[in-house]
C-alpha cells in the first residue's frame, strides 16, 4: 500500500510539474487596446503611429506574420522576440492622401501566446479633404477635330474659409476653364467647373490643371483631364 502511495504521489508530481511548465512557462501578450482612432484628419497627414505591447509571461513572446490589411498601410520595422516582462512594438504608417470619410483599416499578427494566437488591430479615422472634386476628373467622352467639346466638374468646398483663387496653371494651353484669378469658392457651396477643348489633332489627352488659393488648409486644388479626339468621319 505504502508503494502504491509513493507511486501515485511521484505521478502526481509529474502531471504538476508538466502542468505548472504548461500553464506558467508561456508567453502571454498584453495590450491596452485594440485600436486606435485619431477622428478628423486632414487627407494630407501621413498617419504614425506604433501597436504597443507587454509579454507578461514566463516565456519569449514571438511575433510573426505581420501583414497590413491593404496597400495604403506599410509597416517599417516590429519587435519580433520580447523578453518577460519587456515591452514590444509594431509600426505602422498609413497613407490617407486618396481617401474621403470614414476610414477603417486594420494590422493583424501572429503570437506564440497560446491564449491569443492571433491579434488584428483596427486603424479608423475620419478624412477631412477641403475640396471634394465630383467626377474625380475631367473626362472628354466625345472630341472631335477642330470642334469644341465641354465637360463639367462640381468642386465643393466642405470647409468653413472661403477660397479666394490667386492663380492657375494649365498644362495644356488648348483647355479652357470658367475660372479665373479672383473668383472665389465660398465656404460650403458647390463650384461648377466648366472645360473646354478644341483639340488640333486626333490622339489621347491628359492635362493638369492647378488651381492656387488662399486656404488655411489648402494651398493648391489639382484636377487632372482625360480624353481622345478622333476626326469626324465624313457622310
Amino acid at each position: 500500500m505504502k508503494k502504491i502511495s509513493l507511486c501515485s504521489l511521484f505521478i502526481f508530481s509529474l502531471i504538476f510539474i508538466s502542468y505548472s511548465q504548461f500553464t506558467f512557462g508561456q508567453a502571454k501578450i498584453e495590450l491596452k487596446n485594440m485600436e486606435i482612432d485619431w477622428g478628423d484628419v486632414n487627407y494630407q497627414v501621413l498617419l504614425s503611429e506604433k501597436i504597443v505591447f507587454t509579454n507578461t509571461g514566463k516565456d519569449t513572446l514571438k511575433i510573426s506574420n505581420v501583414r497590413a490589411g491593404c496597400g495604403c498601410t506599410t509597416v517599417p520595422g516590429y519587435s519580433e522576440n520580447i523578453a518577460p516582462g519587456d515591452t514590444g512594438y509594431i509600426g505602422f504608417d498609413l497613407n490617407i492622401k486618396t481617401y474621403n470619410g470614414k476610414v477603417s483599416k486594420s494590422i493583424s499578427f501572429t503570437t506564440n501566446d497560446p491564449e491569443t494566437p492571433r491579434v488584428t488591430y483596427l486603424l479608423k479615422c475620419n478624412v477631412i479633404r477641403p475640396f471634394i472634386i465630383t467626377p474625380r476628373y475631367i473626362s472628354f467622352d466625345k472630341l472631335y477635330v477642330d470642334e469644341e467639346g465641354q465637360s463639367t466638374t462640381i468642386i465643393k468646398n466642405t470647409s468653413k474659409f472661403d477660397a479666394q483663387i490667386d492663380s492657375i496653371e494649365i498644362s495644356l494651353p488648348l483647355l479652357k476653364i470658367n475660372l479665373k484669378a479672383g473668383d472665389t469658392i465660398k465656404a460650403g457651396e458647390s463650384y461648377s467647373l466648366v472645360s473646354s477643348l478644341t483639340p488640333a489633332e486626333k490622339g489621347h489627352i491628359r492635362c493638369n490643371i492647378k488651381i492656387y488659393v488662399t486656404h488655411p488648409d489648402e494651398k493648391v486644388i489639382d484636377v487632372s483631364a482625360y480624353g481622345r479626339a478622333i476626326v469626324r468621319s465624313k457622310e
